[in-house]
């Protein structure tokens, strides 16, 4: 046995011998398992897997005292900045989602959603309210049309909110759920180093832009922060709990109770969530106008709301029972509500499957049908595009050469004919599939680059022999 070999032992478990010990009574190794690193005897080991040692070890003896070798096990130069974000990137691909700062560099043949996405944004910028509906089958690109589509307005300045839907607690059929999972999901411009809903809030009655907020169409969020006590934002508790009142975890009434606890009394806290059923999809409306236009007054160029996975909003409502109906009807109230939203710098897009319907009469259950119904012309529709071979072909190679970025210590080494050919068998098995979409075509080639990365250089016969 030598350093790096791995062993068990019968009371400690598994782990890796780290010292070898020559004493008068014989042979020790330290080794770490895990938990602490202990010195036991040679017998007492067994030997499971060997470790990395291109020379063989020999014990060390100093006067009977433990003498550290160093290890033999292959070290390597710990990653940079560009790495680990490459490595997070591949990550993100292999879980179907895509970076922000990433997206435009793994895109291809993005041009026409740019130009549309562009026009929303632009659109929104000039306090005209725009609605945006994205379609495309699963695994085609939605989220990387919604992560595009987040990365022009972050650099247009937008502050952003992304909400995925499940029916049950992000539904459009609750709307104050609803508008509470906004507002914890908001994200401001960072230009300023400030971060979060409650430092934004704080650095608004810093800046003492109550008054701004009122005239500038956000009086409920204006009078809150007036009516708050001075210093309140800067305690934390205080702070936590006029966070909790603006998401709409808490009343108006509790969130004064627990102020006044605090020793920051706010009587004059308006009320900002509706209690009653028939008051919500006004309350939402004018709740989602009030963050669009704080957003705008501390200094972002709009907000940019997100609602994706709009089939399973839809899919969750889809049964034929009383209650459905009812989750139907508020949902349909609340989607018209936003059509009154008037001189707000807001863009609203949603995302979906299309093929919901059952029957060409039940548009209620199908999100396109029914929001291409709601908005008519005021709702701009685009479909995610599935990439060609020659885009493709693009796309493979910077997959390749991000995976190399991310792994650069241990890189894959093809010649420019074998990663042609790999490519095309990739392509091949991918187009077998009867349901090729691009998200295959990913996940396969992030499997075969695993394996080449770790295996010996002759995996790559292998490889295309078993594609």
């Amino acid at each position: 046995m030598k350093i790096g070999d791995i062993v068990s032992h019968d009371k400690y478990g598994r782990g890796t011998i780290k010292l070898v010990i020559k004493k008068p009574d014989g042979l020790y190794f330290r080794v770490d398992f895990g938990f602490a690193k202990i010195t036991v005897p040679a017998k007492d080991l067994c030997i499971e897997g060997k470790g990395y040692s291109p020379e063989p070890e020999k014990p060390t003896e100093v006067g009977g005292k433990d003498v550290e070798q160093p290890s033999s096990l292959p070290t390597f130069p710990p990653p940079n900045q560009a790495n680990l974000e490459a490595r997070q990137g591949i990550n993100a691909l292999k879980l179907g989602q895509i970076l922000e700062a990433q997206v435009h560099t793994l895109s291809v043949g993005i041009e026409a959603l740019e130009d549309k996405f562009k026009e929303v944004v632009d659109k929104a910028a000039r306090s005209e309210p725009a609605f945006l509906l994205i379609e495309g089958a699963w695994g085609s690109g939605k989220t990387h049309a919604l992560t595009l589509l987040q990365a022009l307005a972050r650099k247009r300045g937008f502050a952003s909110a992304a909400i995925i839907m499940d029916g049950h607690s992000a539904s459009l059929s609750k709307p104050m759920e609803l508008m509470g999972e906004v507002t914890n999901a908001l994200q401001f411009p960072t230009a300023k180093n400030v971060e979060g809903l409650a430092a934004w809030l704080r650095e608004a009655m810093r800046q003492k832009k109550m008054r701004e907020l009122r005239v500038k169409g956000a009086p409920l969020i204006g009078e809150a922060l007036e009516s708050l006590f001075p210093g309140t934002m800067d305690d934390p508790e205080a702070s936590q709990v006029v966070e909790d009142y603006f998401s709409l975890i808490l009343s108006t009434s509790q969130a004064k109770y627990k102020l006044s606890r605090l020793n920051f009394p706010a009587p004059g806290l308006p009320t900002l969530k509706a209690s009653r059923v028939a008051e919500r999809p006004q309350a939402f409306r004018e709740l989602l106008a009030n963050w669009a236009h704080f957003a705008k007054v501390m200094g972002a160029t709009g907000l940019l709301i997100i609602f994706d996975e709009l089939d399973v909003e839809y899919a969750y409502t889809a049964w034929r029972t009383q209650y459905c109906a009812q989750l139907r009807e508020r949902r349909h109230y609340l989607l018209s509500e936003f059509k009154n939203l008037r001189g707000a710098p807001l863009a609203v897009a949603f995302a979906s499957v299309p093929g919901l319907a059952l029957s060409s009469n039940d548009t209620e259950n199908d999100a396109i049908e029914h929001l291409g119904q709601v908005y008519g012309s005021r709702l701009t529709q685009v479909t995610v595009p599935i990439p060609s071979q020659e885009q493709m072909q693009e796309l493979f190679r910077r997959i390749f050469e991000c995976y190399n970025l991310a792994y650069e210590s241990s890189p894959i080494v093809l010649p420019e004919s074998e990663r042609l050919l790999l490519f095309k068998k990739i392509w091949d098995h991918y187009t077998r599939n009867p349901n090729p979409v691009p998200r295959r075509f990913v996940r396969l080639s992030l499997e075969v680059f695993d394996l080449l990365c770790t295996g010996p250089k002759q995996r790559i016969k292998e490889i295309l022999e078993a594609l």
